[in-house]
Order: structure tokens, then sequence, then C-alpha cells
């Protein structure tokens, strides 16, 4: 984003100069990878990135601090750099953190949406935005609101910090998967593999899914074998929009390969052909098998706004 010079007003450039300076910081921890799982020294670190510096937690969240940024200010008053980065990023979306469970390290399962939640209280913070930086990464802002009883009693709110995560922590997919027609299935880890070369491809060969896609329908064609001889399909949004898809059978072969020993095993017939479908909003997931039908959910020239149409997913 440009930025708009303030010739007659120095101290407004100087604020506009460290504002973008802040944004391209986040921008940076946005396309930076994690730490490597295994070292659990560099997974809880420190950083620095030129005159700004945070803490890596649990090896998957990135804080910025901004204690003293700004000050407080009515709720109903624009927050200048949750303006800034409407521009950079798009659309905000609130963030419900009272929604999130606590954290709890005795728990069998982690639901990691805590680990978010406590970072932001750790920040200072009780109130959260977020935004689409990439495929793969959310940026959250996050505020302390609190009641200013000398302001007769008006909400007031000052922005602590920054945090920078993977996008599949809002995911009820891969964060806390409670569907129980799916517990122990193996069709969630071949949907998350499906979603992961989508939203981060391997290599240039594939194209990424746009930012902000809501649905996904993948058509996988079988071979005698079960292997993957085809593959096409669309993502849906965001918004109106519908783009065509591909997956190489390389990448979710492994994950493919045990869904099918799941579903056909004992040498029972297996499917000619699957249709995936996902809708990532809400972390519905199903899979329909064809067994006969070799030309199911074809697309011609004609047809392809009625097959869109028919692969859309709907589990409503």
């Amino acid at each position: 984003m440009p930025r708009e010079n303030h010739p007659d007003d120095p101290i407004a450039d100087e604020i506009q100069e460290n504002q973008d300076s802040l944004l391209d910081t986040v921008g940076l921890l946005a396309e930076m990878p994690w730490p490597h799982a295994d070292d659990e020294d560099e997974a809880q670190q420190d950083w620095q990135l030129g005159a700004f510096s945070g803490i890596t937690a649990w090896g998957i969240l990135r804080l910025l601090p901004l204690t003293g940024w700004s000050p407080p200010r009515p709720v109903s008053e624009r927050e200048p750099l949750t303006e800034a980065m409407d521009h950079r990023w798009g659309t905000r979306r609130p963030l419900e953190l009272d929604s999130f469970p606590d954290y709890d390290p005795d728990t069998a399962k982690l639901d990691v949406r805590s680990l978010l939640k406590l970072l932001a209280q750790y920040a200072g913070g009780n109130q959260a935005l977020w935004w689409q930086a990439t495929n793969r990464r959310i940026v959250v802002a996050v505020f302390d609101r609190r009641e200013q009883r000398l302001l007769r009693r008006r909400s007031v709110e000052q922005l602590v910090g920054i945090i920078v995560a993977p996008t599949e922590i809002l995911d009820p997919l891969s964060v806390n998967d409670t569907d129980e027609a799916h517990a122990g299935d193996s069709l969630g880890p071949l949907m998350q593999a499906i979603v992961g070369v989508l939203d981060e491809p391997r290599d240039g060969r594939d194209a990424p899914a746009p930012a902000g896609w809501e649905s996904l329908a993948l058509v996988v064609g079988l071979s005698e074998d079960g292997s993957c001889s085809e593959s096409y399909g669309y993502v849906y949004g965001p918004g109106t929009a519908i783009t065509a898809i591909s997956v190489r059978s390389r990448l979710i072969e492994p994950e493919l390969d045990a869904f099918l020993a799941d579903r056909c095993p004992n040498e029972q017939p297996r499917p000619v052909k699957a249709l995936f479908q996902l809708r990532i909003t809400d972390g519905s997931y199903d899979v329909v098998l064809e067994y006969d039908d070799h030309m199911r959910w074809n697309v011609s020239p004609g047809r392809v706004e009625q097959v869109q149409e028919e692969l859309r997913p709907a589990f409503d």
C-alpha cells in the first residue's frame, strides 16, 4: 500500500512510517516458516526483526506485543492500525475468544484454539479481530476492552498485540474434530492432506487455492489397483468465486491408500470414483463412492456450470 505523505505534518509522517514498518514486519512473520517441531528450545524462542521483537509460542504462534503503541480509545472510535490492516489484508472478522476453551495441560486431547486464547490473554487482551494474511496464515489483532467508569461507564479498548497463527487453528476439521461419525476414520487425514496441497503447493506446478475459499469438491478417478488416475474439482469462495482445482496423486497417495484400505478391507471391490467434499467454514466433510459408473461427475464443455453446482458441498 503506497504511503500517504504529510509534508505539513512531520509527526503524522513519522506515525505513518512506523505503522507501515510494523505491518511490513507482521507480513514477514506471516511468510516465515515455523520452527522445527522436534526442537523444543527453538519452538519456544524470542524473535527480532528490525526494531520489532516478540516471542514464538509452542512452535505455531508468533506474538508481537504492542503495549503503549496506541492509547485506549472508546470502542466506537476507529483504530488507525486496524484500518491499515484492512487495506493490507482485506475483510476483518471478529474472533470470539470467549468461545474457545481454556487451556488445560492435563487434557487428553488438546484443542489448539486454547493456545491462541492463552497467548491473547498473555498479551493482555480479551477481544480480537482477524484477517487472512496468506493462504496458510492469519493475523490476529488483540485488544484489552474494559469499562471506563470515568467516562460514564463507556467501554474503551486498547490494541495490545498482534498474533500470527496458522489458518488451521480456526478450522474445526484440523483443530478439534468432534464429529462422532468420523471418529477413528481415515477420511479426516485424507481431507487434511487435500487441503494442505491446495493451500500450500509443493512446487511451482501447483496453483494455490484463492485465499478465503470456503468449500471444496474433488473428484478422484481410481484405477483397478486403487491408485489415483485423475483428479479434478472446484473450490468455492470467497463469495461467488469458483476455481477449478486438481491434486497430483503422489501428494495424497499415502492418505488415499489408507482411506481405501479402511473402506474396502479384505479385497472387497474398490470404487471407480470418489467425490470428496469439505466445507471449511464449519469443518463438515464427507465422501461419496461410485462403484460402477466411470462417467459419473464428468465435465464437458456444455455441462461446466451444471457440474459445478452438482458437486458443491451441501450438508444441511
